[in-house]
């Protein structure tokens, strides 16, 4: 393909391979007709020769030569005793000459005239040949019956020494008519079998070229059939791509084997499946982002009624603990008091979380520096770091923009994020918080070195009321993404177990 490429060759298409193809059958088939009406024609040609010519002059010599005799007819002794015979003269003078004469002639001109309508004009010659040799045997039969007349004039004139001398000329001329029928039956029996021959030599050519071209179709439509299969294939590939992805399986692609049509559906199909991939994965995260709005929306009906259920009644109840605290004396006694007000401040804070998660901070937008929010964050924590022996590191960058948006929810998402990180790492713990600019975001990152969060929660990490802490109600980093949602950011978290967690805050410029 890189070849075809380079040389900027058009890559075949399939309507042109079956073309060719067809193209190819189609001519070797008419090459296969064509080859065999030439071969039978010729054959067809030697058979009308032997049938024309061939056997009508076999069949006029054999005649000839049984009505002739030339072996003991005619000699002199015969012409002597029935010379006196009339009958006899006349049928050697003039009948038999003639029968002679005009059966040879109407043979050869019998052969010609059906080539002529045959239309056989490579066949004439032979029988030309055949015509001079007839011409001379004739010339030679004429002069044998001049010498029978003479004998018979010798004879009647009583000149029968004279006649006696003619008696060698006579058998001289014999001999000649019987060598030349004998050479024109051999000649006719020689075209007769090397036409059998040849119609033998052309019949087995014939056959043996059908046969070559024949195997040469079939092993072409044999090649055909393994090209057409190869270049469909990719439809059956294409078809079982599209069940694939019809059962959820998005992924599948479909593998591009060829430059033609079938390639460019192929292409076409894998972007399509691209496409559809990509509307996919944005309606998960739409379905995902729906099903976490209408959660965060149950939480906070739930917030609404704790805090008109359960808010105003514990207010209720810690100012009486503190009352009671005051008037009781007995040490076991404010113990015991002590223990049902730290209960009382815990219910009161959780409901305060229920409180924070159904009304994210949704303040003024204003022109905010983070640089000095996050000063204002690590004046807020060193003190309580230094008092658990933790190290804290906050690493700002000189070069952040300021950005528009609520900078309460900014700083109340930043403070839970650090509080979780105090809380994770413990006594003698290390954390910190970078901040820089990259490109069109603000990037915020606060770490730790802590145990880390297992990889089967990273996922869940977000969702409400989820949480690996025996206190925690599994809110704090819930209404974090929350918040940063609400600010246009994106809040992400990357941890490995044993060394620490990571948590992000992307903020558009």
């Amino acid at each position: 393909m890189y070849f075809l490429k380079k040389l900027k060759i058009q890559p075949i298409s399939i309507r042109t391979k079956i073309l060719t193809a067809y193209g190819v059958l189609v001519f070797l088939f008419f090459s296969i007709l064509l080859t065999g009406f030439t071969q039978f024609k010729n054959i067809a040609s030697e058979l009308n020769l032997i049938q024309l010519a061939f056997f009508p002059l076999s069949n006029r010599i054999s005649s000839i030569s049984s009505l002739y005799h030339l072996d003991s007819d005619f000699d002199f002794d015969d012409i002597q005793r029935n010379f006196q015979n009339r009958a006899f003269v006349n049928a050697i003078e003039n009948l038999n000459p003639r029968i002679f004469n005009q059966s040879l002639s109407r043979a050869i001109a019998d052969a010609k005239i059906s080539l002529n309508q045959q239309n056989l004009d490579l066949l004439k010659l032979p029988i030309n040949r055949l015509e001079k040799i007839i011409e001379q045997l004739i010339k030679h039969h004429d002069q044998y019956v001049v010498v029978i007349g003479d004998i018979v004039t010798e004879l009647r004139q009583n000149n029968v020494k004279s006649a006696e001398n003619k008696k060698d000329l006579l058998l001289e001329k014999k001999r000649n008519v019987k060598s030349h029928l004998n050479f024109l039956s051999t000649r006719v029996n020689d075209l007769t079998k090397r036409s059998i021959q040849e119609i033998v030599r052309n019949e087995r050519k014939a056959v043996f070229i059908i046969a070559i071209l024949s195997l040469i179709t079939f092993i072409i439509a044999i090649v055909i059939g393994l090209v057409s299969i190869l270049a469909l294939r990719p439809l059956q590939n294409l078809k079982e791509t599209a069940k694939e992805i019809a059962e959820g399986h998005l992924d599948m692609r479909v593998p591009i084997v060829s430059q033609d049509e079938v390639g460019d559906l192929s292409r076409e199909f894998n972007k399509m499946a691209e496409s559809i991939q990509e509307r996919d994965f944005i309606l998960r995260s739409q379905q995902k982002q729906l099903v976490e709005s209408q959660k965060m929306a149950v939480i906070g009906q739930m917030a609404s009624r704790i805090s008109h259920e359960i808010r105003n009644p514990l207010n209720a109840l810690s100012l009486n603990i503190e009352l009671l605290e005051e008037a009781i004396t007995d040490k076991k006694l404010k113990s015991l008091i002590n223990a049902v007000s730290t209960e009382i401040d815990r219910l009161n804070r959780i409901s305060i979380q229920y409180l924070d998660m159904a009304r994210t901070p949704k303040g003024e937008t204003i022109e905010i520096d983070v640089g000095k929010i996050l000063t204002h964050l690590k004046v807020l924590f060193e003190p309580e770091c230094q008092k658990q022996n933790i190290s804290c590191e906050f690493d700002i960058s000189d070069n952040l923009p300021r950005l528009k948006m609520n900078p309460t929810g900014l700083e109340q998402a930043l403070i839970n994020l650090c509080r979780n990180a105090i809380e994770v790492v413990g006594s003698d713990g290390h954390w910190g918080v970078n901040a820089r600019r990259d490109d069109d975001q603000v990037i915020i990152s606060v770490w730790d070195k802590g145990t880390g969060i297992p990889e089967e929660n990273q996922q869940k990490i977000f969702e409400p009321f989820f949480t690996t802490k025996d206190k925690g109600t599994g809110l704090g980093l819930a209404i974090t993404n929350e918040i940063i949602r609400e600010l246009n950011g994106v809040l992400t978290c990357e941890s490995k177990k044993e060394v620490g967690t990571t948590f992000t805050i992307r903020l558009p410029v």
